[in-house]
């Protein structure tokens, strides 16, 4: 345990991610700034939401061929070097496609972090035997970002109301300090030697029994189709709580203080989510989904009916609570689960292939949510996806009943052995 504690690169990689989890100071601001500064409609602001995830499902592929070509370090700080120019774009835009412009730099920023981050932390860990508890590392830095973002988010309100442009500024100098920090991991311990890079052909052969073992593994396509559709309903979420919010006119000083809150039950969600898989164990992302997708009936019939705004904010709170205190367990429990049974070779693959998959829902629904708003009220937005999320979900989870939560003699050798499909 000793060295565990000594390790260089599990010490800052929670103060890491503190920086580099998001956008520290923009989300809470981000539909205000959007739609009010920039001019930009509410379906389109969801519209760009559905962009950048295509943007990033694009990148995916290629950066998995950079991540091993140039090692876990460099991608890290190339990926905070994007994010930084892409926060900068987004103060200088003055139209949709300047925007998109930054969404662009801040997708591809995402693309090589995502890929190279958890790898990165996992390879360093293994080093040491102490792998198992890299679950615990990322989830608390996790939680370091969500208390942060609590912070920054009732700032974000007021500083808001002096001058729309200084929580965009503060999120800047925030990456800023993410790229900093990414330089002084020490990748020394994980990078291959020139010897063992291997050729671009080598490379797509590699990728190639990589990607063969995922689509073969009932294991791997049961977490992958499960990540696509449920990120996506996660991102429509996302993007509906801030627009609802707008919809019922509250301040931008309300919107921060509750978006911090659900920052802070985000971060909570993250902390405990090895205790409330210990409890619900085999059923975890079963209650997980199934309440996250349920409750967007709880915002749009009240919405719909035309309660009064103070009872129209308290239910959209409280519904909001929830959806993100779950949010905050199913991001490191999908990666726990991702990491099992798989190895060093093929883990930048799993990752490569579980973000792509996540992206191509993402930019689905959210594309599916922006038209919808296009055409009718919030509320019943919320009625429409929501019956139609919670059927889907019943059946992904019918699919993956006999695919997840057995013991690892139970998995079949392919399910866990991508060296068998050369």
């Amino acid at each position: 345990m000793n060295s565990y504690k000594n390790l260089k690169n599990v010490k800052m990689f929670p103060i890491y991610k503190l920086f580099a989890y998001d956008l520290l100071f923009y989300y809470a601001i981000q539909m205000l700034f959007l739609h009010n500064v920039k001019g930009i409609s509410i379906s389109n602001i969801v519209l760009l939401s559905s962009l950048y995830s295509a943007f990033q499902m694009i990148f995916q592929i290629p950066v998995s061929f950079v991540v091993d070509k140039i090692g876990y370090k460099k991608c890290i700080v190339s990926g905070n070097v994007f994010c930084t120019t892409g926060v900068i774009t987004y103060m200088l835009a003055n139209s949709f496609g300047t925007v998109m412009l930054g969404d662009f730099q801040i997708a591809l920023g995402f693309a090589l972090k995502s890929v190279s981050e958890s790898p990165f932390l996992y390879a360093t860990m293994k080093k040491e035997n102490i792998e198992n508890n890299s679950a615990k590392v990322e989830a608390k830095g996790s939680a370091y970002y969500f208390y942060t973002e609590a912070f920054a988010s009732i700032i974000s309100g007021y500083l808001y109301l002096l001058n729309p442009y200084i929580p965009v500024i503060l999120c800047a100098i925030s990456m800023t300090i993410s790229t900093i920090l990414s330089l002084k991991f020490d990748d020394s311990m994980v990078n291959k030697n020139k010897n063992e890079q291997l050729s671009k052909s080598d490379y797509l052969s590699d990728m190639k029994r990589g990607f063969k073992f995922i689509f073969k593994s009932e294991r791997m396509k049961a977490l992958l189709l499960f990540s696509c559709v449920f990120a996506g309903i996660v991102a429509v979420a996302n993007n509906f709580s801030k627009a609802f919010m707008t919809d019922i006119n509250i301040s931008s000083i309300t919107f921060g203080i509750i978006t911090s809150a659900l920052s802070i039950l985000s971060a909570i969600g993250s902390s405990y989510q090895d205790r409330f898989e210990s409890k619900r164990k085999k059923k975890t992302l079963s209650y997980i989904s199934i309440i996250y997708t349920g409750v967007f009936l709880f915002v749009g019939i009240p919405h719909l009916i035309g309660f009064n705004t103070k009872i129209l904010l308290s239910i959209g709170f409280l519904v909001f609570a929830l959806q993100n205190f779950f949010k905050g367990s199913y991001r490191v429990i999908m990666k726990k689960y991702l990491n099992n049974f798989s190895t060093s070779s093929i883990r930048p693959k799993i990752m490569s292939v579980y973000y792509l998959s996540e992206m191509f829902g993402t930019t689905l629904l959210l594309f599916v949510a922006s038209n919808l708003l296009e055409i009718t009220s919030v509320g019943i937005a919320y009625i429409i996806l929501g019956v139609v999320f919670l059927m889907i979900i019943l059946i992904i989870l019918d699919y993956m009943r006999s695919r997840l939560g057995l013991k690892p003699e139970q998995y079949k050798e392919k399910d866990i052995n991508y060296k068998m499909q050369k």
